[in-house]
């Protein structure tokens, strides 16, 4: 058994439990739990977590952000401190104390060479891939081919949301930065966006808006530069009505960036802003 705060973890029987209570956690949700724990004091990848939890399988990470949600509630309804931080680009970690039993560490001890060999054939996967195919992260990283003369250049475009988890009242605006980085000498101009709020089930609320030009028109963003874009989102009644009523106080707010090369060739780049519906 592993204890911290109120809570006791056990991991053979998958079990988490509160003063003595056992907590109802998804499957997933547990496993995202027990892998921060077990990592405690270390900051742990999303596509780390992704990889292991997901088995490999090809996810938005929007399933993170909702399942990481889902996992805060459920600590913060026993215990008011912070137990998991996020640590902006990087991923989450675990600042709990923790006791563990003699059977615990060596379960846990046990466990994290099987998490090195699934990350180290995942890696292997990967290399395969790119060997010959282009990858596309769902999320955070995004790569897209990008014509600019007669041969044709592979850009590097990381989205990074900043801070990916806000909590915004009904009718009220909340600063939020997108960060753009281009990783090659290719420069790109930002000019339009779409974007829909949507349930954490994935169902569309309120109007998708379609090509809706950017803030101050356009947004330059050099090659091998970063450059932050600064938005404010607003949360609409209807929106927020729905987040609290069906959506267990949570939105999700969906982009997909348009930007253009000094020719004219798009590229798309998504990012998933999760929303608190707050009083």
């Amino acid at each position: 058994m592993i204890e911290f705060g109120r809570f006791m973890l056990d991991l053979k029987r998958r079990i988490l439990f509160a003063n003595g209570k056992p907590v109802e956690l998804q499957s997933r949700t547990f496993e995202i739990l027990a892998l921060l724990v077990a990592a405690r004091d270390r900051v742990v990848a999303r596509d780390d977590i992704i990889a292991q939890v997901w088995q490999g399988q090809i996810v938005a990470e929007s399933n993170l952000t909702v399942q990481m949600s889902i996992l805060r509630r459920a600590l913060a309804e026993h215990y008011a401190s912070a137990l998991i931080i996020t640590v902006p680009g990087r991923g989450y970690r675990f600042v709990g104390d923790v006791t563990e039993t003699a059977t615990a560490a060596a379960d846990t001890q046990s466990a994290r060479p099987e998490q090195r060999r699934f990350i180290s054939t995942r890696a292997r996967f990967l290399a395969a891939l790119l060997g010959g195919l282009a990858l596309f992260f769902a999320s955070a990283v995004v790569w897209r081919r990008i014509a600019t003369g007669p041969l044709e250049m592979t850009a590097l475009v990381k989205i990074a949301v900043e801070p990916d988890e806000i909590r915004i009242g009904s009718g009220m605006e909340r600063p939020v930065d997108y960060v753009f980085t281009v990783e090659n000498q290719v420069d790109l101009q930002l000019e339009t966006e779409d974007f829909q709020f949507s349930l954490p089930s994935g169902e569309p609320v309120g109007l998708a808006v379609k090509g809706g030009r950017i803030w101050g028109g356009s947004f330059p963003i050099r090659g091998g530069r970063t450059g932050i874009y600064h938005n404010n989102i607003y949360l609409p009644p209807n929106v927020a009505e729905a987040g609290k009523t069906r959506g267990s106080g949570i939105v999700l707010l969906k982009h997909v960036f348009h930007l253009r090369d000094a020719l004219g060739k798009e590229t798309t780049v998504p990012a998933v802003l999760m929303i608190g519906v707050g009083p």
